[in-house]
């Protein structure tokens, strides 16, 4: 708030020696009172006041539709099913807040791509916009990711799993989406589930899978799944078959590397099969 500094040698004698004026001897109703259009309320710093009704200056992590309603300083609008409603950012070469505006911090948000996104607070009260949540944007950062608190935070037909999340900011999801179903983003999978996604990891049209199983004991995984060990960090639940016939598009039975005894749907694209990149019928990933 900007606080209004009357300079008392401009104002102080003539409105104190009138007001003193009308008191003493009165002040008669037809009286004439000069106009007030020269009178500017200047600020300590000695600028005009600013103006109450003149709309914020756009920053990083508001709305936006299109690049041109974000600031110079985060000129993209990053838009997506996980980033409703626009986010104004900027692209960033390496983790650091020092490359990106001031209140905001480096943030990687895929396997390939970093961007500049709000800081946060994770111990206020919810200081980001609805449908994001506070979320660990590194060792020295929180910042405001695509998220939930409340149900009231997701899309029509999703649910809030508050306490999920990549970064710990609460996750949307499908109730009725099923492990090995299509999928671009997490909130397309259920409460448990995680999206493989196709530019990622080159799984055709993505795929909804389980982290948390025991690849040894081959637990943890619903129906017929498996855990196998597909990741750099994670084992995850993939979805169990019998024959071809068993998987969908872009999939086909296969016996897991390394449990050979474990037949499960994994990519096998052919040219209608991706949806982002392009198949690579060789290997049968999108690429």
């Amino acid at each position: 708030m900007t606080l209004v500094a009357f300079t008392p040698d401009r104002f102080a004698a003539p409105l104190v020696a009138g007001w003193l004026v009308c008191v003493a001897i009165g002040c008669a109703d037809d009286r004439t009172v000069e106009s007030d259009a020269m009178i500017t309320f200047e600020t300590p710093d000695g600028g005009a006041a600013e103006d109450a009704s003149r709309p914020p200056e756009p920053s990083v992590g508001d709305a936006c539709e299109v690049d041109e309603d974000c600031p110079e300083d985060a000129p993209i609008c990053l838009i997506s099913e996980a980033y409703r409603g626009g986010y104004c950012t900027d692209i960033c070469p390496e983790e650091g807040a020092n490359t990106c505006p001031a209140g905001s911090h480096c943030t990687p948000i895929d396997f390939r791509t970093r961007v500049c996104l709000l800081e946060c607070d994770p111990r206020a009260e919810k200081e980001c916009r609805p449908g994001y949540g506070c979320a660990e944007g590194g060792p020295d950062a929180s910042v405001c990711a695509p998220g939930c608190d409340l149900d009231s935070d997701c899309p029509d037909g999703l649910l809030c799993n508050a306490d999920d999340g990549t970064l710990g900011e609460g996750r949307c999801y499908d109730p009725d989406a099923a492990l090995g179903d299509p999928c671009t983003e997490p909130e397309d999978c259920d409460a448990d589930g995680w999206c493989v996604r196709e530019r990622d990891r080159g799984w055709p049209g993505g795929a909804c899978t389980i982290f948390r199983c025991n690849e040894v004991d081959d637990t943890g995984c619903e129906g017929d799944a498996h855990c196998v060990f597909h990741f750099y960090r994670d084992p995850i639940c993939v979805d169990g078959c019998e024959a071809d016939a068993d998987c969908r598009s872009g999939y086909a039975c296969r016996p897991d590397e390394t449990y050979p005894d474990r037949n499960i749907c994994m990519p096998s694209c052919q040219a209608t099969d991706c949806a982002e990149l392009t198949c690579n019928t060789d290997t049968g990933f999108c690429e």
